[in-house]
């Protein structure tokens, strides 16, 4: 009996997770309203639910304005690169829809290749950035090569988060539900991919140089 009320219990913890979550989501969604803090608010996320997935949570809020601040300058530059590229990208395809020429057919493999190393980077910037610290320029690199040395795992992430893209452009009902809970649960679900890619790295780092500027450095907790 004493169980059922114990915060060891299992419903206990799995509403603790639950309520963490709806506190990521608010915060997320509150710091993304200026746009330009889109990427930090997302790296901040990411920041979190790793935590979470790893059992290092303290205070969720605590941990997602820590790495809010600590990633907000590049967190803004890395947004407005990949913001402006994707806007690039997005007219590009629109562009070549839309127009008369014969020769599209050879253009649209280019155009293709190069949304994929965009999704690519895309799925893994944001969340590299919460755990690592490098430059800008490595951080772009690195994303790309991670993604590439890493491609079932990247292949699932990228059908996961086409799944749920497809799944919130479908069902526009469940738009309050996205907004109150549902990004970051699909940020701590992905998380999962995440931290056993990044404790991959670390090892690896571990046993590599310390000197090597083109390395990751893990982030203090």
């Amino acid at each position: 009996m004493n169980n059922l009320f114990s915060m060891d219990n299992k419903f206990f913890t799995f509403m603790n997770k639950v309520a963490d979550l709806i506190i990521l989501n608010i915060l997320w969604l509150i710091c993304c309203i200026p746009i330009v803090t889109a990427g930090a608010s997302t790296t901040a996320l990411f920041y979190s639910t790793i935590k979470l997935v790893r059992g290092e949570e303290s205070y969720v809020s605590k941990d997602f304005f820590k790495s809010f601040r600590e990633n907000l300058k590049q967190g803004i530059l890395i947004w407005l690169i990949m913001l402006l590229a994707g806007l690039i990208i997005g007219a590009d395809f629109y562009i070549l829809y839309v127009s008369d020429i014969s020769y599209k057919i050879y253009i649209l493999p280019v155009f293709l290749f190069i949304a994929l190393i965009y999704y690519i980077i895309l799925l893994y910037i944001f969340p590299l950035l919460s755990k690592f610290e490098n430059t800008t320029k490595n951080m772009f690199k690195n994303a790309l090569l991670i993604g590439i040395r890493n491609l079932p795992l990247t292949i699932l992430l990228g059908i996961f988060t086409g799944i749920i893209a497809v799944t919130a452009y479908i069902f526009v009902a469940l738009i309050p539900l996205w907004l109150f809970l549902g990004v970051a649960l699909a940020a701590y679900l992905a998380s999962f991919i995440y931290s056993k890619i990044f404790e991959k790295i670390i090892l690896s780092n571990d046993e590599a140089d310390k000197d090597d500027k083109e390395g990751q450095d893990d982030k203090t907790e």
